[in-house]
């Protein structure tokens, strides 16, 4: 038997519902947690403070182009060399230099996109977000922003969220995510769905 709109609706605020117990769970783990837009905007909140400017937050961010299919060899990337002879991956750019960026015992696959260097303030706060009609809510997709080197320090590895909570650990103030919203990116809400959640893919 077919189910009615009823019943669907009740499925969908149900979800709902879960979502949002879901996230209040989320933000009580903190930094381990937090989203890039979380991290973006703690970090851009911590150069203002500390009298610093905002242009020593690099992004490195993946490549939107016709080379952004091209498969860098993670190993070189991250330690600047590969224990391959004949490793099939690009061995173009590396980042071993920056502190941190090790792995600190953490498995990665084996490649990744190509990335480049832009300002962190130039990165928009948050992912494009798209309305999913099926479950009648708003998804954030995710950012491209790879790693966020600050000083030749990295502070934020998309694969490891032990690089941020090592950054706020080393910090006097806490992270507290319901804090960590930055307005000016916010995408309007969609006349249509009013009062859909916001979701993180």
């Amino acid at each position: 038997m077919v189910r009615g709109n009823a019943d669907r609706r009740r499925e969908l605020a149900q979800q709902r519902k879960e979502d949002q117990k879901q996230e209040a769970l989320r933000k009580k783990e903190g930094a381990s947690a937090a989203t890039f837009e979380e991290v973006r905007a703690r970090l851009l909140n911590d150069a203002k403070k500390s009298n610093q400017s905002c242009k020593e937050l690099i992004a490195w961010i993946g490549v939107q182009d016709e080379e952004s299919t091209v498969e860098v060899c993670v190993s070189y990337v991250r330690f600047g060399s590969c224990e391959k002879k004949r490793c099939k991956y690009k061995h173009e750019f590396t980042l071993c230099h920056l502190e941190g960026i090790d792995g600190m015992n953490i498995e990665y696959p084996p490649t990744m996109t190509k990335v480049k260097p832009v300002g962190l303030a130039e990165v928009p706060a948050a992912s494009k977000r798209v309305y999913n009609r099926t479950i009648r809510t708003h998804v954030r997709e995710q950012s491209a922003v790879v790693f966020v080197e600050w000083g030749g320090i990295l502070v934020y590895d998309y694969l490891n969220p032990l690089v941020f909570v090592r950054y706020v650990e080393s910090q006097s103030r806490p992270l507290v995510l319901d804090d960590m919203k930055d307005s000016e990116q916010e995408a309007p809400e969609d006349p249509e769905h009013p009062g859909s959640k916001d979701q993180t893919l």
